[in-house]
């Protein structure tokens, strides 16, 4: 799977929100601050066809931004970003 652009400036701007993130399968995104008094949610026009929990937004948004167009790919414990040039194994919060 490839995120769209619009998906990358969402959760850009869902990492001032929150830190870190929990995605549940399907099409919708959303996060909500610590206090919960800030929530937004977000339909992306990719499927996550499994549950991802990111420990640090910005950091996923920074190692994704190093790749040219990258590959996501879900697995069970971690997600793999890759291109012709290389990839990076990104392990899944607790």
């Amino acid at each position: 799977m490839k995120l769209s652009d619009q998906t990358l400036k969402v959760l850009k701007n869902f990492s001032t929100i929150h830190s870190n993130i929990v995605i549940e399968p399907g099409s919708e995104i959303r996060t909500r601050n610590e206090s919960k008094s800030i929530g937004a949610r977000f339909r992306c026009p990719e499927v996550f066809d499994k549950e991802i929990s990111l420990f640090s937004l910005n950091e996923f948004i920074s190692i994704h931004g190093i790749f040219k167009e990258p590959e996501v790919q879900l697995e069970d414990k971690f997600l793999m970003l890759s291109d012709q040039f290389g990839k990076q194994k990104i392990t899944y919060a607790n």
